[in-house]
């Protein structure tokens, strides 16, 4: 399961978000448009933070923008959103690599040329792979 797999799972967990944003709209890496509102996860920067022989921890930015044409129901996902996603842990599958925490960072707005609002939240993740078995 790649990060933005995990990020789409963990997203169906809140009812809120699942209502507002179906799994359907919630797109990965672009914007293939579509009924508003809907949201596109990407996967901004990953950075090596430690190795060890045992394992190694990076830290990624993901980007999680919700586009809609009305501000105060976009504003609203945009929070919920942000906080479903603050210090959470998740499981990467079979790829051993688990999300330790996660933080909200930044977050912006701004109006297309469209009409569509743009909410723009910049979610931090520590990951952790372990490189070696233990025993």
């Amino acid at each position: 399961m790649t990060l933005e797999q995990a990020l789409r799972t963990h997203w169906q967990t809140s009812a809120e978000l699942s209502a507002s944003i179906p799994l359907g709209r919630l797109w990965v890496d672009e914007d293939n448009g579509g009924a508003l509102p809907f949201a596109v996860v990407s996967l901004v920067h990953v950075a090596p933070q430690s190795a060890s022989c045992d394992d190694r921890h990076d830290l990624a930015t993901v980007r999680l923008t919700v586009i809609d044409d009305d501000f105060e129901r976009g504003a609203q996902i945009a929070t919920r959103a942000r906080d479903h996603f603050d210090r959470v842990e998740l499981a990467l599958g079979a790829s051993g690599t688990t999300v330790q925490h996660t933080r909200a960072k930044k977050s912006e707005r701004h109006r297309d040329p469209d009409g569509t609002w743009r909410f723009e939240l910049d979610i931090e993740l520590l990951l952790h792979k372990a490189t070696a078995s233990h025993g």
